[in-house]
């Protein structure tokens, strides 16, 4: 199915490789998520939107090397992203620094996603989590 799937996607415009490339993440296809983010990347417009969707893809996968490097480059870009990818990156960079039980790190992306919404993603509940744990000033 996957692959059928993949072979028509050719057909898609960026935007519909990322919609089509979320619901495979959704269902833990991680390998046919990441070749339709990296298709989609070429495209300007959606190249930060997709390598965070790549690195979120390897965070799932557990390759969290490669994710932490995509988007360590997303977050030291002269011109860092902006909205919601900016907000979503932040999260993602606390998220893969827990993994790697580097708690201290992860408070300080974590600080920073609450300083500009208390309410994105469970930024709030991992942080107060990290705490309670002893793993975070």
């Amino acid at each position: 199915f996957v692959s059928s799937v993949l072979t028509t996607a050719g057909a898609l415009g960026g935007r519909g490789k990322i919609d089509l490339g979320v619901g495979f993440l959704e269902m833990g296809l991680y390998e046919a998520c990441y070749a339709l983010f990296s298709a989609a990347a070429v495209e300007e417009e959606l190249r930060e939107e997709s390598t965070l969707l790549m690195a979120q893809a390897d965070f799932h996968a557990r390759r969290l090397s490669r994710a932490e490097l995509a988007i360590g480059d997303l977050l030291s870009r002269e011109t860092q992203p902006k909205g919601p990818v900016a907000l979503d990156a932040r999260y993602w960079m606390a998220r893969i620094l827990e993994e790697w039980g580097r708690g201290d790190e992860a408070t300080l992306w974590y600080g920073e996603v609450i300083k500009q919404d208390v309410t994105h993603r469970d930024s709030l509940d991992r942080l107060r989590l990290l705490r309670s744990r002893g793993e975070a000033p």
